[in-house]
Parts: C-alpha cells; structure tokens; sequence
C-alpha cells in the first residue's frame, strides 16, 4: 500500500490501531535509491501503567502514565528511544565495539546505537557500554550524527514522544528530525519545531515524501485539486500543480521522475521545471529523450547534445571496474558507436560490440575482437574471438593493466605496455595471485599465471616462463622471502624460487611448513605435517634428515626432535635430542624425556641415568638417582632411590634437601608404615604434605626450601594454593568431628581465625580472587548454615547471618538473602523455612539496603552454583507490591512501578 497523507487519517488517533511506517533502505526495484515506503497496520501496543526496567548500560526505560522514557543513573530524564537496541550492553557488542575502534581507530565504528529525546526533538549516539560518542543536542540532518549510518526508520512519529508543540495536530509524520507534516482541518502542512512555526501552511490534501532517501530534499510532493506539484519548505510552488503522482521512484534531488501527464511518465527538473515528456534520466544529471521512437541526448537544462535519431543511447562504464566513463553509448540497428559527453560523436556506429577498459576499446566487427585506442587508432589488429582486461599486481602497489585473448577456447594475453602478445596456447589466463595453502595472505608477485591440462606455471609480463608448467598449486613461503613458493606436483611438495627460477626444496614431501624462524623450513612424509620431518634452510641446504616423529624449535636455543625406537624389552618408545639452528648435535637423540623446567634448567630423563642440562651452557650434571619426579616448582624435583620415599633436590645449587617424603602421590606405591609425610605438587611455591596416624589425618605446607610454612598439625587444609590463600581446619572440642575452619596467606599467616563452621555440602567455593566464605552454622534447632564474606587481607566484610552472600559481577556490592533455606543437612523442612528477603551491602560490606525487598532484578537466571551476580547500582528492588530503584548509598530514586518491563520496548 502506498504511504500518502490525506484526510483518511482524520480520526485516527480514536482508532485502536495504529499505522506505522516500515521503510526499507534498499530500494530492490532500482529506482534512482529511492525508499520504498509501505503503510502496515499493526495492533497498537498499550505501555503498561508505571512499569520500571533494569538498568542496562546506566540507562533505564521508565513507563509513566502510558509514555516511555529513559533514565540515567541518577534518575534524571535521558532520552525517550533507544534504535535497534537489542544488543545495547550485551557483551557481544562491547566486544565488537572494542575491535571496530582498536583497528581502526580514526574510523567511524558501527556497532553503535542512535537514541531520540522528545523533550527538544534532539539526536544522539550511544556506544554499547551506555558512554555517549554524541549527547543528545544534535539534529536528526546534522552531519555530524548521520556520519554514524544509523539513520533510524519511522523518524515520523518520533515527535509523539515529547513535543507537546505537535499534539495540537491532528496527525503529523516526520520529514527530517526538524520538520514535520501535520495535518490541521483534514489539510497537510509543514511545521518547523525549531522555529516553531508553520512554514507551509495546511492547505494541502495529500503529501508525500522519499523517506528513505539518503539525502533529505528541502520540499515535498503536495496535491491541490487532484493535482500534483512540488512545494519548498519555504512554501514556494517549484513544480506546477499538474501531474497525477503514485509513489515510486522517489528521488530527493533535483529532478523528479515519479509523475505522469495524462497517463504518460515525465521527467521534470525542478530549478527551472522543466518537462521532458517520455524522458529517462541518466548519470550526471543527462536525459535521454525520446522523439518519434527514437533516443536523442540533452543536458540538464534541455540543450541539446544529440538528435533523435538512435535506437538507444547509454552511459558507458568501464567492463573491470564499473565506473562510469565520459562517453555514451550509441546504438542504430545492430551496430555501435560512442560520442563524448559535449555530443561529438566519436566513433560511427558500425561495431557489432564495443566495450570500455582504461583508454581503450575493445570493439568486434565481422565477429572477431581487436583493441583501439580512443581516437579509434588499432592497438591489436581484429582475430580474436573474444578480448577481456585483466590485471597483474605487485606487493609495492603498482599495476600493470593486459588484455586476456581468446581463439578456439584457448587463451593468450597481450600486454599494451611493452607491445607483447602471447598467442592463445593455454586454458586460462590470470593474473597471479596467492593466500589459500599456507594462509600467508594475499601475496602478488606481479606474474601471469597460466594453466594446460591441469598443470599450472607462471609467466612474466613480458610472456617469458617464470615457473614451468607442471605444477598443480602454488602459493606463497611468506612475505618475509617473496621471491618463494610452496609448489605442489602430483600430490608433493616443495620450495620453489621465482627469482632463481629453480626449486630450491624437491617437490617430494607431504607437505611443507615455515616455522616461527622464517628461514627454516620443516618438511614432512605426510600432508598437514604429519609423519615423518625433516629441516632446511630457505636457501635450500638440508640440515636434518627426514627421520623424526617431533621437531620443533625451543626458543633461541635449537630444535627439539623426536623419534621412535625399540627398547631393550622390544617395546617401542620415543626418544629426544636437541640440535642448533645449524643442525649441529647438542643432545644425541636417546632421551625417554627432555623437560624444560626454567629457561636455565632442563630435565633429562633415562632409565637410571638422569641428568639435569644447562642450555646456556650445554652442560649436562647426571643426578645419581635412579627416579625423578617433576613437582611443579623449577626450583626443585623429588628424587627417589626406590620410587617408595623421596627428597627434594633443589636444581639450582645441584644439591639434595634432609628431610624425606613418601613418593606415594607420585608413585601410586602405598608407604605402608604411613611414617612419612606425603608431599603433593607445589603450586605458588607451596605444597602441601600429609601424615596419616590411625585414622587422624594431619596437614601442612612446605616452601622449596623444605621449610614448613604452614606447620603439620591441621585436621583440613586445601589441596593447594588458591588466589594466594589457604584453607586450613581443626576438629572443635564438641568431640562429634565438627571442624572449624579458617584461612592462612601464602606466608603461613593466619588471616582467618579458625571460628567458621566448615561443610563439603554442596561444594561451596571458599576462595575466590577477592573473598573469603564464612559460614556459620544455628545453634541448636535446624542447625542451618548462614553465609558471610571477608577480604583476602582477613577483615569482615559481611558478617555470617545471611542464606546467601554474591558479590557484585563488577566489585561494587553484595546481594544478601535471609531465609528460603528449605534443605538443610539433607533434611526437608518444607513450609517451616522463612520467607526470601533480599538486601544489598556496599563494598565494604555496610548495608545499603536491608533485607526486606521481596525481589530484586538482575540478568539472567541465578543457580544455586554461582558465586556472583549481575548487578549494579540503582538496583531494582520490589518491596509489598512496589518497585523502585536503590542507589549505591541505599537512597531511592523517585520513580515507582507496579510492574517489571524489558529495556527494550
């Protein structure tokens, strides 16, 4: 249906509907970019009465006596409509925001998101994180905010938001976020909400407008008696009343192009109204005109360029790159000719086909192609069946611009620059590019690519063989050494030289691979680098045999290889060495395990003769025991003579610490006398050791000195450190096995005191980055366990009284629950627990709001297993039957609602 305002619309705003315009940016019937605007009928939606949403991005949507609005932090009036704002303060949009800034940062970013505020009919730009990149004082035709590309549809009813200047109307629609056609009387005018003012009275039955068009016109299309003309915004009649109009092909320019004259389409340019009947307007504000059935040229302002005397004339455009040239085409009959944009005709038509490249034409007469140049001298003398442009690229930017050419489906090239032609021998021709193998990146060597049965090679512009014809891909090593290729033939690969013209690897490997140093190349037996590998140099010298399962560069000390061999029981095992950059032997290849425990200390593993190896130095030191263990610490192993007991040695002074462990956690083999003290891994310079007596379990911690940290005497502790603190235990005096627990820092320092009733129920997570649980369980009675939370330093953040303690996503707060505990130490208690209430403490743990809120909104759902929550200040809260927003001090903002709403209506 087409969008027209007339007197229809008189009653509408008693009607239980309401008429939105949907404007589709891309006009798919081709006219000139001209909006396509249709009238939907949708139910209208009723806001509900004082509803209140959740703060996204520090902005909330208010509904107040039926009108939507936001708000900011502070409770102030933001703005009345956010635009496709679905993904305003999601995550995925702060992170595409993110990258369209740090790549291009003098860029205009997309993801970004345009809000409209009534109050003064002004425009403004939001980033996905809530930060403004425009406050709202900007015009909806201000360059400065169209620059963003979000020009948002149905503008026309965003003055109903907040301009109490236009509700004097009887309807009204929006033009250009300044102006708008209101209808007063059942009469279309135009008022200006800037000046304030009636610009083009009402007294008009119908407008109409090109919406959609990039760039806003400063009139209207108007009716008066059934008749069409156009009107200024300053009320100037700038086209007659005379046309019947329907709306399609809307422009916002200087012509129009949507009106007819008793039925017939005419083309009128509006400076000085002029008529072309039958007209079609052309690039570069040309008409074609039509006379007696035939095409004639005029400029703009109706001189005549060209008589009426061919079947056709069109703007001619380049065939490579589409641009438009300084020529038209023009047609008589079968033939072709062309004539420059003054009217001189400069070829005659008399070619069956003429085409555009450069300053060339590419021109067919008596059905073979040849090439002339613009003043019609021959380039390249008619016999092709048919000619096409192509173009060859370096890497420093520059081009060279050949002709593809065609005979008896074979295909040559001719280069205009030096004159050479290459007769059709080939069954394609290209310009030579690469990027799909070795993910190098589009690299362009300037070449020719040709291909024949299959097989491919490279020319260079002067048609001379670069790489033979035998090859079935290629593509480029890398852009550091652009003068190599990765060649592929019959299924292997290689390393060719472009510059040499000579394979510098033999195309005889399953695949081919640059390492993080570019000048070596890894070789394999197998495609996708599996198999067996091999080195070489770029220059082509190989520096490692074929013959290893690993190999792979250690930082700027070699390359590490490995290989399978058969040990002393048959078996198969693999064994390490380590070779330069030079390939010279550093380690022979016969280790079961090389282990990089720092930069300065290597493990080298052997059945029964173990060393320690210094890369820097290359030395190697044996370690006389015959087991050796990795325990997570650089600064020292657990060696064993018998796999059962161990000590440390410490790596660095080559020398073994006293006091003995059981291996077990290492071994799996059980020290049954339970007399010495398990050691586990180290983690943060810690690890912990048990000792077991009876059924009494006692732990501790130890640093890589061997020294107790934490001494041997808890009846808990964490299997390790976590986030710089420790768990630690110890059973009460009630004598019924209950523990108390507490926290120690990794120095051994009780922060903590051991006073907190310790549960493995549930699993509760005890430490994170920036809290400590506490738990506290009820005297007597139901015995239930109440939550708590302190700092890492040991102070008190919220004292244990509560069900439930989150921290805040962002830092900023705590989110308290008393009561809802219906299961507690696995007992039911049904409708005996206390009813949810939920609170908010600051930071600090001070309470903001107490716990009397029946609900409180937050994103997303909150399971039981986590262990913060998505909330910021202002919260929303509901108390009785009332929400309301509380502020980071526990104030309230003076908004209520009866009901919750989305952020996006």
């Amino acid at each position: 249906m087409r969008r027209m305002l007339s007197g229809e619309c008189l009653n509408r705003k008693v009607m239980k509907i309401r008429k939105i315009l949907v404007v589709s940016a891309l006009l798919l019937s081709g006219y000139f970019g001209a909006a396509q605007v249709v009238e939907v009928t949708v139910q209208a939606e009723d806001e509900p009465g004082d509803a209140l949403s959740r703060f996204v991005g520090g902005f909330a949507r208010i509904v107040q006596d039926g009108k939507s609005f936001y708000i900011d932090t502070t409770g102030q009036y933001a703005f009345d409509k956010i635009y496709d704002g679905e993904g305003f303060g999601k995550a995925w949009a702060v992170e595409q925001f993110r990258e369209e800034t740090e790549s291009d940062p003098d860029g205009i970013p997309r993801t970004v998101f345009a809000v409209y505020r009534g109050r003064d009919n002004k425009w403004g730009v939001l980033a996905p994180d809530g930060s403004w990149l425009l406050h709202p004082r900007y015009n909806y035709t201000d360059e400065i905010f169209r620059k963003y590309g979000i020009l948002p549809e149905n503008t026309g009813n965003t003055g109903k938001a907040g301009s109490p200047d236009l509700e004097v109307f009887e309807d009204h629609t929006g033009l250009d976020g300044t102006r708008f056609m209101v209808m007063s009387e059942g009469k279309w005018g135009v008022y200006d909400l800037e000046k304030k003012e009636m610009t083009v009275p009402a007294i008009y039955e119908k407008m109409d407008y090109c919406w959609g068009c990039g760039l806003k016109s400063d009139y209207v299309y108007a009716s008066m008696d059934d008749r069409w003309g156009v009107v200024s915004f300053e009320n100037k009649v700038l086209v007659p009343f005379l046309y019947e109009h329907e709306h399609w092909g809307m422009r916002s320019d200087d012509w129009v192009q949507a009106f007819k004259r008793d039925g017939v389409p005419v083309l009128i340019y509006i400076p000085d109204a002029r008529e072309f009947a039958g007209g079609e307007l052309m690039e570069g504000g040309f008409v074609k005109t039509l006379a007696g059935g035939k095409r004639g040229l005029s400029d703009s302002r109706g001189n005549d360029l060209l008589p009426p005397v061919y079947d056709d004339i069109r703007t001619a455009h380049d065939i490579y790159s589409q641009d438009r040239c300084p020529f038209f085409l023009l047609k008589q009959g079968d033939y072709y000719g062309i004539a420059d944009i003054h009217g001189k005709v400069v070829q005659e038509p008399r070619y069956e086909d003429i085409r555009f490249y450069r300053d060339y034409l590419i021109f067919r007469m008596d059905g073979k192609y040849g090439i002339m140049d613009i003043e019609g001298s021959d380039v390249l003398l008619p016999g092709y069946d048919d000619i096409y442009p192509f173009e060859i690229s370096r890497a420093d930017g520059t081009r060279s611009y050949l002709f593809r050419t065609e005979d008896a489906g074979m295909y040559g090239f001719y280069n205009p620059e030096n004159d050479v032609v290459v007769q059709p021998a080939f069954h394609k021709v290209e310009g030579a590019y690469s990027g799909y193998i070795g993910g190098t990146g589009v690299e362009l060597p300037g070449l020719v690519q040709v291909e024949y049965d299959g097989k491919t090679g490279l020319l260079d512009p002067e048609g001379e063989q670069v790489m033979p014809l035998q090859y079935q891909s290629w593509d480029h090593y890398d852009s550091q050494y652009p003068q190599l290729v990765v060649v592929e033939r019959n299924g292997n690969r290689g390393l060719f030289d472009i510059v040499l013209k000579k394979e510098v690897i033999p195309a005889a490997y399953g695949d081919v691979r640059k390492q993080e140093r570019k000048d070596l190349v890894v070789v394999s037996t197998e495609a996708y680098g599996q198999g067996n590998k091999g080195l070489f140099t770029v220059e082509g010298k190989q520096l490692l045999p074929v013959a290893y399962t690993k190999l792979e560069p250690v930082g700027d000390l070699g390359i590490s290889v490995s290989r399978k061999v058969y040990g002393k029981n048959g078996a198969e095992i693999t064994v390490s060495g380590l070779f330069g950059f030079d390939g010279r032997e550093i380690l022979p290849v016969e280790y079961e395990g090389i282990s990089t425990l720092s930069n300065e200390v290597w493990l080298l593993e052997q059945p029964g003769k173990n060393q320690l190896f210094l890369p820097r130095k290359e030395k190697r030191v044996p370690l006389k025991y015959p087991v050796v263990w990795k325990t997570g610490s650089p600064e020292v192993l657990l060696v064993s003579e018998d796999s059962l007991s161990g000590n440390l040695y410490r790596t660095s002074e080559n020398r073994i610490l006293p006091r003995e462990y059981s291996a077990y956690y290492y071994s799996r083999k059980p020290d049954t006398a339970n007399t010495l003290p398990v050691i586990r891994d180290f983690n943060d310079g810690l690890a912990r050791i048990d000792i077991t007596t009876g059924n009494r379990h006692k732990y501790g911690f130890i640093n890589t000195m061997g020294e107790a940290v934490v001494p041997l005497e808890y009846e808990l502790a964490s299997d390790r450190v976590k986030h710089g603190m420790i768990l630690l235990g110890k059973q009460d005096d009630s004598g019924t096995g209950n523990i108390k627990y507490g926290y120690a820092d990794r120095t051994g320092k009780l922060v903590v005191p051991l006073e907190y009733d310790y549960t493995a129920q549930g699993d509760p997570v005890y430490r994170t980055e920036n809290h400590l649980l506490l738990l506290k369980r009820e005297p007597g009675g139901m015995q239930r366990l109440f939550m708590g939370m302190a700092g890492h330093q040991g102070k008190v953040l919220v004292e244990p009284q509560f069900s439930k303690v989150l921290p805040f996503k962002n830092g900023k707060g705590f989110l308290l629950k008393k009561g809802g505990n219906r299961y507690i130490d696995k007992n039911y208690y049904g409708n005996r627990t206390p009813p949810v209430k939920f609170g908010v403490a600051d930071p600090g743990g001070n309470t903001v709001i107490p716990t009397v809120l029946d609900d409180i909104a937050f994103d997303g759902l909150l399971y039981h297993f986590d262990i913060t929550v998505d909330l910021s200040f202002p919260v929303l809260g509901k108390e009785g039957e009332e929400w309301k927003y509380y502020t980071g001090t526990g104030e309230s903002l003076k908004w209520l609602g009866k009901t919750l709403q989305e952020f996006i209506r």
